[in-house]
């Protein structure tokens, strides 16, 4: 019996390519959103330590939305996330008719009737709505921001820190930080 044996470079090429087919079978498949969005972040009102402020907050560019009330299902839009030091205190969901406006809509999934639809996508290019924060106690200064968190087809975007330094508004205030945190 006669042994017919492979060139080694085409050994060494059938050996990459099996590697490569593996890599490439255990990589996730990622979805690329397509879209860019900004977010802007106001504050007004005194910073007093365990007193509210108002967070304004305005999404824009094209972001997806959950539908507006009495619609059919909606692909899931993203969220808006407000921070103090960091930490999250409010998530306001995107919604159409609520907080978003819609300039954009198409059914994804159409229902089992003509003309009906299960599943819709709905598109905004403006999320804006205004939150009262409550600041906490034991705080000199406060960094407060804002998230979009992205969605299916856009990237999630973050405002700018505003940074608020505490106003104690007389003696009283500064004995309660110091006494009750």
């Amino acid at each position: 019996m006669i042994r017919i044996k492979a060139p080694p470079l085409r050994c060494s090429r059938m050996a990459a390519w099996s590697l490569l087919l593996f890599t490439a079978c255990l990589l996730p498949a990622v979805a690329v959103a397509d879209s860019t969005t900004g977010t802007a972040l106001t504050v007004t009102g005194t910073p007093t330590p365990g007193k509210q402020v108002t967070a304004n907050v305005v999404v824009t560019g094209k972001h997806l939305v959950y539908g507006p009330p009495h619609s059919p299902v909606s692909v899931p839009g993203g969220a808006v996330q407000i921070s103090v030091n960091g930490t999250i205190v409010l998530a306001v969901q995107a919604t159409g008719g609520i907080n978003s406006n819609v300039i954009d809509s198409g059914c994804v999934k159409p229902g089992s009737y003509p003309g009906t639809c299960d599943i819709a996508k709905y598109i905004s290019d403006n999320t804006t709505f205004s939150a009262l924060i409550t600041l906490p106690k034991g705080a000199s200064q406060y960094t407060i921001s804002a998230k979009y968190t992205g969605d299916d087809d856009s990237h999630a975007s973050t405002s700018q820190n505003t940074v608020l330094t505490a106003v104690y508004p007389g003696i009283d205030a500064a004995m309660d930080l110091l006494l009750n945190d």
